[in-house]
């Protein structure tokens, strides 16, 4: 998820250090979806699930893409 609430990739993996390689943290993986959106010079970073940072992107996930309320 891009710092401004945009998804702009995502990936099922096994464990946390694949998720890292699949998301193109410790790989080039996903970079042309990244620069595309981002331009030169971005920075990806491994934000953990229940920290700040996440739940601040989360909410402008949110406000950008209202949820669907299930019936």
């Amino acid at each position: 998820m891009c710092e401004c609430g945009d998804v702009l990739a995502e990936h099922f993996s096994s464990s946390e250090g694949f998720s890292r390689h699949d998301m193109g943290i410790t790989s080039d993986w996903k970079h042309d979806i990244y620069l595309e959106h981002c331009g030169p010079g971005f920075k990806l970073q491994w934000v953990a699930r229940d920290s700040d940072e996440w739940k601040r992107t989360l909410t402008l996930n949110h406000q950008r893409y209202p949820q669907e309320k299930s019936a």
